[in-house]
């Protein structure tokens, strides 16, 4: 019988995005050479399921999380296909370029989990299903917010 851990996956996902997201940045700021700078996200400002109070202390941040979860099963065996969503977002009150940053941060996202394509501990592959680029407003008003996101789909035996 197959044990599927999603609390595993979730710390897979964001150690892949942890490790290589910035450096994707400055390889990208690098390959335009157009001035334009890419905010990197600060080792804190990761936020699983959720976002809470704390993500209001970073600019930019990551939530990401599961978004569904489909289950075969066939007695005691069952398999499992998860989505989950990587998204970053990053603030627009007056912010120069931030069409050009937003659209670098979705192909950083893509890439990175193209280059690493496999989750270590449960030897199986990611596939990235879904880019997303979505407007976002705080709650109390005071701050509008861009969004951009991945959603990918692991498949668990």
């Amino acid at each position: 019988m197959a044990k599927h851990d999603f609390e595993d996956v979730l710390a897979e996902i964001k150690s892949i995005v942890s490790s290589n997201f910035n450096t994707k940045l400055s390889a990208l700021e690098t390959e335009k050479g157009d001035g334009i700078t890419l905010p990197t996200v600060d080792s804190n400002a990761y936020f699983m399921q959720s976002m809470n109070d704390d993500a209001a202390n970073f600019d930019p941040f990551i939530v990401y999380g599961i978004e569904d979860i489909q289950t075969d099963s066939i007695g005691y065996q069952s398999s499992e296909k998860i989505f989950v969503s990587v998204v970053i977002l990053l603030s627009d009150n007056g912010r120069d370029a931030i069409n050009e940053i937003m659209f670098r941060y979705s192909r950083a996202l893509k890439e990175i989990f193209e280059e690493n394509w496999q989750l270590n501990k449960f030897g199986i592959k990611i596939n990235v299903t879904r880019s997303t680029v979505v407007p976002f407003v705080a709650l109390d008003s005071s701050a509008s917010y861009k969004a951009v996101g991945i959603e990918i789909e692991i498949n668990l035996p």
